[in-house]
């Protein structure tokens, strides 16, 4: 491949990034537990005290980002 092609290659690679970001074509993650979204789960007493208890009980390495309970 000739260096004006790799050239071409690059430069046309860097402005679909470019648009992608711009556009935002990705989807937001929606997770829900039970048809309950983030917000009604982050009101819910039984789940934030279960989420507590199980990050409570866990260590995390960051180093090897890595979670063991």
């Amino acid at each position: 491949m000739s260096r004006r092609m790799l050239y071409v290659f690059v430069c046309l690679a860097t402005v679909i990034n470019v648009a992608v970001l711009v556009v935002n074509l990705s989807s937001s993650s929606v997770a829900s537990v039970a048809g309950m979204d983030r917000s009604v789960l982050l009101n819910d007493l039984d789940f934030v005290q279960a989420v507590q208890a199980v990050v409570q009980s866990c260590r995390i390495n960051a180093d090897t980002e890595t979670i063991k309970c």
